[in-house]
């Protein structure tokens, strides 16, 4: 299985694709549909929590069937510490790609839309108060 390591911030994502190698590109539906397209069906995505950021890629790897996982940004961290890595949004996507081949993370499961449904209505509360 291919692992693939994005570094999501809110303008673009840092990719590293072990296959096809490294890849900046806008964080926009249009244009990560575009690169999940044509990715290996055994590829594995694998990225940190970024609160909202990371929305778009969750949305469109689940509609092309791709699986990831979502892992939290500390693992990341203490991962890359461990290893003595710079802390550049490159050397990210590559350490989440070595994340992915050496640690095996579970693929993150579908959220129940109920409770989607719930966030974005304790979401909105929070905003209104």
């Amino acid at each position: 299985m291919g692992q693939i390591g994005v570094d999501v911030s809110q303008e673009h994502l840092d990719i590293y694709d072990p296959r096809s190698g490294d890849r900046r590109m806008p964080n926009d539906p249009a244009a990560i549909r575009g690169w999940i397209a044509p990715i290996a069906p055994d590829s594995f995505l694998v990225f940190e929590a970024t609160s909202r950021y990371d929305k778009t890629l969750q949305a469109e790897a689940r509609a092309a069937c791709l699986p990831f996982a979502r892992i939290n940004p500390l693992h990341g961290w203490h991962f890359a510490h461990s290893l003595n890595l710079p802390k550049t949004d490159r050397t990210d996507a590559r350490m989440l790609a070595r994340f992915g081949a050496e640690r095996h993370p579970a693929e993150t499961p579908a959220m129940d839309p109920a409770w989607v449904t719930l966030a974005a209505l304790s979401q909105r509360r929070d905003q209104l108060r």
